[in-house]
């Protein structure tokens, strides 16, 4: 879900009124409902050893391509989040912020918590999925 902060940066930055900004993908531990005003003081950032907010690298360019929407998914790199801990770590869901701004973009809860195994990793694949927009 894009949150009302997020709508007014990506505004702003596509009518050129500030620059645009690298994002830094996150995870969360806490159960919220996400809504348009969820803010970053309602989210509790993972803070487990060897946590740390992951810049998203270039997003693939967007090609017609004939599906849906008639336009191919956006994806990126896969980020990878550590566990340092000696016990497996549990996130709920992503969150995405503005790299120099902290201005939360958006986020939601995974479909069901994720466990990253003790001293582990786990990778994500973010993906902007088109045909869930109006």
């Amino acid at each position: 879900m894009i949150v009302d902060t997020g709508k007014v940066a990506i505004n702003a930055a596509i009518t050129y009124q500030t620059a645009p900004e690298e994002f830094d993908f996150c995870l969360y531990t806490n159960a919220i409902t996400w809504a348009h005003d969820t803010s970053i003081g309602d989210l509790t950032e993972a803070a487990w050893a060897s946590y740390a907010r992951q810049n998203i690298p270039a997003w693939a360019t967007p090609t017609i391509d004939g599906s849906f929407n008639g336009v191919s998914e956006p994806t990126t790199p896969n980020i990878t989040f550590d566990n340092g801990e000696a016990t497996p770590q549990v996130a709920v869901g992503f969150f995405v912020v503005g790299h120099s701004s902290g201005i939360l973009y958006g986020g939601d809860a995974f479909s069901w918590p994720i466990a990253i195994d003790a001293m582990g990793s786990r990778d994500f694949a973010p993906s902007f999925l088109v045909n869930t927009l109006p």
